[in-house]
């Protein structure tokens, strides 16, 4: 995520959707469900699990998402598996949508 604001800004909160048809789970190989999905997604220092973010929550480590004014980047990881696939994945997919809420100034 880059910030193009005059001011610090920080990632406070996320929500995860799952699309419809797949199932956002905690883990996908022990899951029984059709069109299971685990991900995981962050800086480094603060990977979320998605399935923990069904509802808004905050961001676990607020400092690892500071991002600086004018051009400042907070570069995101992912990860992740999926199991018990139905759905026809031959061509890209879209599996959820995230909602990011960001604060104005910078966390400690």
């Amino acid at each position: 995520m880059q910030n193009h604001s005059s001011f610090s800004i920080r990632g406070s909160s996320l929500k995860v959707d799952a699309e419809e048809g797949w199932n956002i789970v905690s883990d996908a190989a022990a899951s029984t469900a059709t069109n299971s999905i685990d991900f995981q997604i962050g800086p480094s220092r603060d990977m979320l699990n998605a399935s923990e973010y069904l509802q808004k929550k905050a961001v676990s480590n607020p400092a690892a998402w500071n991002i600086a004014p004018t051009g400042g980047i907070v570069a995101l990881s992912t990860s992740g598996d999926i199991n018990n696939v139905s759905a026809d994945i031959s061509a890209a997919t879209k599996v959820a949508t995230l909602h990011w809420y960001a604060t104005p100034g910078s966390a400690s």
